[in-house]
């Protein structure tokens, strides 16, 4: 019965997890209790400096009972499961796979209002859009969805609609072939 959101992706400072992490700590001052579940490992041969860090700033926050650390599997639709909201804490995601697999799974997302997330979640409708650096802004966003099921609920509803209609495989193959099909007229 508790609300848990996630993110999935290589454990790197470039996809943000401490972001999602500095949240959860601003929700929980907020009076909001949830989890976060954290999937990935650090990206190979580069080290594990983050990945201490990340685990250093739960301990710091008093969060090792509310974030969850899981080494990457290829079993993507178990976490998504797992969860009721997924976070898009990169700055810099043009075409972010996990955000499709998550809309795929029909769970509203908060992101980055940055690179390609504003337009994959359709400004907006899909799920919350945050700027990243606002750290007021992330604790806000979680206890919208927290405090506002209903809403969170119709966003996963028109993530999963605007997957099928866009970035299905269906779709992609149909959008493929009317661009080769112009190209070669």
């Amino acid at each position: 019965g508790d609300f848990v959101f996630g993110v999935l992706g290589r454990l790197d400072v470039l996809k943000g997890q401490h972001l999602a992490i500095e949240a959860l700590a601003g929700l929980q001052k907020l009076g909001r209790m949830a989890h976060l579940l954290i999937v990935g490992e650090p990206t190979l041969n580069e080290g594990d400096d983050y990945a201490r860090q990340l685990r250093h700033r739960v301990k710091q926050e008093g969060l090792e009972a509310q974030v969850h650390f899981h080494p990457h599997s290829n079993e993507v639709f178990q976490f998504y499961h797992a969860i009721d909201v997924f976070m898009l804490c990169s700055k810099g995601e043009t075409f972010g796979t996990v955000t499709i697999e998550a809309m795929a799974n029909g769970l509203p997302i908060i992101g980055t209002n940055s690179s390609g997330t504003p337009e994959i979640l359709d400004g907006g409708k899909c799920g919350v859009l945050v700027d990243a650096d606002d750290n007021s802004a992330w604790p806000q966003a979680m206890m919208k969805m927290i405090d506002q099921p209903d809403d969170a609920r119709s966003m996963g509803q028109l993530a999963q609609q605007r997957f099928f209609e866009n970035y299905s495989k269906e779709m992609s193959v149909i959008r493929m072939k009317e661009i080769v099909e112009r190209c070669v007229a």
